[in-house]
């Protein structure tokens, strides 16, 4: 099953789960966000595309996300960058 996660960020820059399909999206999100690590955090952060193949051979400063999102059945994530007007107000991640 695939998930989608919206997150944006608010004038502070403080991200926010805004929209997911499921609960346990949201949840692995806020997770993700509370932990600050895991693929839509570094993603959001450097602007770029990160994809977690395998989230049981995530990188190792992702294992408390790694952990709580292989819980619920995540296996595997890819986030991207929003982009508007030059700017990257949030990410989308698929799980």
């Amino acid at each position: 099953m695939t998930r989608l996660g919206l997150v944006l960020a608010d004038a502070d820059g403080a991200l926010h789960v805004i929209a997911s399909t499921s609960e346990r999206a949201t949840a692995v999100e806020e997770r993700q966000l509370a932990t600050r690590q895991g693929p839509c955090f570094d993603s959001y952060r450097s602007a770029t595309t990160v994809e977690a193949v395998d989230l049981s051979e995530s990188p190792e400063r992702w294992a408390d996300f790694a952990q709580f999102a292989q819980e619920p059945g995540f296996e595997a994530a890819f986030a991207t960058p929003m982009t508007l007007r030059g700017q990257h107000p949030g990410c989308w991640i698929l799980s």
